[in-house]
């Protein structure tokens, strides 16, 4: 029993003599309550000893709870009034009570026979107990119910002197078995000293927020004359259910579940001591607000809570992912087979995330992996069988075990929404402006929701926040958790789709190419989410991004993009559809940038025929086709087949653009190369020259169109014997490749 009987007793006696109307209250209450409480200890040792019921995790014996001393003292005391021991009132009592071990009523019956059979061997106690001869021999009402409530307070204060330090199980961490966090550890002491006196460590799962507050415990835990440690894996009041050592420090045990959290959080407030106290709560929920005012804190309290969650009304305290010097010597710590340089390439792939360097790092020393193994180990699930501090039970499956411990079952449809567009996009921070544009926020009919529910996840710890740029992002190793269970499908990311189709859309009479580069991580992410989607407006964006890839010089990823999208418009639309007619010609173009010209020359005649057919000869994508097609003959030899084709497409850009429009100067400027091969060079260099003007006029002269008219009249200016001329061009147009492409492009 964690609280005397004596104890019991006296509230007995205070509380059901008082309900009597004071009436039945017995002489020499001392004497009195000190003989039942021999009964009743005699009564529950040898039953204890004859008929020992076994202990079970977090419940105790029916004989150690404070019913049956209550009932048993209900009985002494008014037994002459009528009062009787009833086994199904007391068995129904007992049964409410999820903490005692319930008691088969012929062992109830047994014990209250026991205990009967005490009574009637005590002379003394039956001589003491109330009957209706006293109802004449009153004394001091008040005088009475002042005495029975300061033995009740006495034999409190003498309960609480023997609550333990540890009111649960504390486990401390030395802070020389950790990497890094002292100047967290100062500024959360400072924290709880000086500022608030609570605290909230924040930042993502797995980051090292219970390892702070387990060192904190270990650094200062002199400094505290209690400590409790509570877990929330859900709510606060089923952890306090959950954990019998409160319970039973606190002297708990007969109070029921509903009353538990508030009897429980009173008794850490009014609980005494010398020093100040240490609550921690782990991994809090949002939810813990709502308990707020009952927690214990300051002045007698130190209140510090960790969670993935930005709670309001506590102090928050930021951790932040470890320095990358932190990282490496975390990881070195448990593995030393890797050279500084793969560490460093290791932990900042992860980008310097706590757990997963602990994973990876033992994980590789147990299955002997390799570099390649490490860097693939998270996306692939690699097999880990491996213990972490993080975790009570070894962990099989790396990516297995970090989605476990992100939990979106309790996100909102636009919170879970909003998680699918950051899983689908690359790691890298995304302004605010920005995001509403790829998202298309007005498109959303829950618009005026967004940026609550972009706050929401934020705060839950789901995604990252700059607050100076205001710019979000999702950490690559939350994304890898949570991939399996967002199950990002197309209809989830369509407007993205959408919006980064426009962006890296690439109008060659009018774009720079330079400008969509910055738009490729983007593409790239969102189609690595769905893999193999043949949706109409995929192949769009895979077209899309695989015309900046050529522009980059990026041929063999622009020719994966086309023929995948090529494959899919054909199964949507039929091999004879304008869609599929310019598929055709953008991936033969590619195959021409990679001498593939024989396969160039087939798509693009099979390009031409549709679109003759669907368009008749005189229109601008019918010449498109012309000048691609010639450029392909060109390349193969057969120049007049080039030459015919082309003066055909300059004809029908000049009637539909006019003469200083950039299809007509990028027409012009083909057509002059295919003479320049038949050696007309006088017609190559006047046509060259009207190219060049034109771009000059369109672009400007630091443009990429500008540089290739310039090295293609240079070449004309050279075989023309002109080298000053074309020495100069060709210095300008190196000049510029230079300053937009680097030194390493084709």
């Amino acid at each position: 029993m964690l609280e005397p009987v004596s104890s019991f007793v006296a509230k007995a006696v205070a509380t059901y003599a008082i309900q009597k109307g004071v009436d039945s209250v017995i002489n020499n209450v001392e004497t009195f309550k000190k003989r039942l409480t021999k009964v009743l200890d005699t009564t529950i040792e040898k039953y204890k000893s004859e008929h020992p019921i076994p202990d079970e995790y977090g419940k105790f014996a029916f004989y150690d709870s404070k019913i049956i001393v209550e009932e048993l003292s209900k009985y002494r005391l008014f037994g002459s009034n009528g009062y009787q021991l009833n086994v199904e009132r007391i068995s129904s009592e007992l049964n409410k009570n999820p903490h005692i071990i319930h008691p088969e009523k012929k062992q109830l019956k047994h014990f209250l026979e026991f205990f009967e059979r005490n009574v009637q061997q005590d002379d003394r106690l039956k001589e003491l107990a109330v009957d209706e001869t006293y109802k004449f021999e009153i004394f001091n009402i008040p005088g009475k119910i002042d005495a029975l409530l300061n033995m009740l307070a006495d034999e409190h204060s003498k309960a609480q002197k023997k609550v333990p330090k540890e009111l649960t199980s504390i486990v401390g961490i030395s802070q020389k078995d950790i990497i890094g966090r002292e100047t967290d550890l100062k500024n959360l002491r400072k924290s709880l000293l000086e500022e608030s006196e609570t605290a909230l460590i924040n930042g993502m799962g797995g980051i090292g927020k219970t390892t702070l507050a387990a060192v904190y415990i270990s650094e200062f835990y002199e400094d505290y004359d209690h400590i409790a440690w509570l877990t929330l894996e859900n709510a606060l009041e089923e952890a306090i259910a959950a954990n019998y050592s409160l319970i039973k420090n606190l002297n708990l045990k007969d109070i029921s579940p509903g009353d538990q959290l508030n009897a429980c959080l009173n008794e850490l407030r009014i609980l005494k001591s010398a020093k100040p106290k240490l609550l921690v709560l782990d991994n809090a929920k949002s939810s813990l607000s709502s308990h707020y005012d009952k927690l214990p804190k300051a002045p007698g309290w130190h209140l510090l809570v960790t969670s993935r969650e930005r709670i309001p009304r506590f102090h928050i305290m930021d951790l932040d992912f470890l320095s990358e010097d932190e990282a490496i010597e975390l990881f070195e710590k448990y593995n030393r087979n890797f050279s500084s340089a793969q560490v460093c390439g290791i932990v900042n792939n992860v980008e310097r995330h706590t757990l997963t360097i602990e994973i990876l790092a033992k994980s590789a020393r147990k299955n002997r992996w390799d570099l390649e193994n490490v860097q693939n180990a998270l996306s692939q699930n690699a097999t880990a069988g491996i213990d972490v501090a993080h975790n009570k039970h070894k962990i099989e499956r790396i990516k297995s075990y970090l989605s476990s411990i992100f939990d979106i079952s309790n996100l909102t449809d636009y919170e879970t929404y909003l998680l699918k567009q950051f899983a689908a996009l690359p790691n890298q921070w995304i302004a605010y402006d920005f995001l509403i544009i790829l998202l298309q926020k007005e498109e959303l009919e829950w618009k005026e929701e967004f940026a609550a529910s972009l706050e929401n996840i934020y705060e839950k710890g789901f995604i990252l926040k700059d607050e100076e740029a205001d710019g979000y992002k999702m950490h690559p190793v939350l994304v890898e958790a949570l991939i399996p269970r967002l199950n990002i499908t197309f209809e989830d990311v369509m407007l993205l789709i959408k919006s980064l189709s426009a962006l890296l859309e690439l109008d060659q009479a009018k774009d720079n190419p330079i400008d969509k580069f910055k738009y490729i991580p983007l593409g790239d992410a969102v189609l690595k989410r769905i893999p193999g989607d043949t949706h109409a407006e995929t192949s769009v964006l895979k077209n899309n991004l695989a015309l900046v890839y050529k522009s980059l010089g990026e041929y063999e990823k622009a020719r994966d993009l086309l023929e995948e999208a090529l494959k899919s418009d054909l199964e949507n639309f039929g091999d004879n559809h304008p869609s599929v007619a310019v598929r055709q010609s953008n991936l033969a173009n590619v195959y021409s940038d990679l001498g593939e010209y024989e396969k160039a020359r087939d798509l693009l005649e099979k390009a031409l025929k549709s679109d003759l057919e669907n368009f008749g000869d005189n229109h601008p994508n019918v010449a498109v086709y012309q000048s691609n097609l010639a450029l392909v003959y060109s390349n193969l030899g057969e120049y007049e087949k080039a030459r015919d084709l082309l003066e055909k497409a300059l004809k029908s850009d000049l009637e539909h653009f006019g003469d200083n429009h950039p299809n007509v100067a990028r027409c012009q400027s083909n057509l002059a190369n295919v003479y320049s091969d038949l050696g007309e060079y006088e017609k190559a260099r006047d046509l060259l020259e009207e190219a060049l003007k034109s771009a000059l006029e369109h672009f400007g002269d630091n443009h990429p169109n500008v540089a290739v008219s310039q090295s293609n009249l240079a070449n004309v200016y050279s075989d023309l014997g002109e080298y000053e001329k074309a020495r100069d061009l060709l210095e300008e147009a190196l000049k510029s490749a230079l300053e937009h492409f680097g030194d390493n492009h084709p």
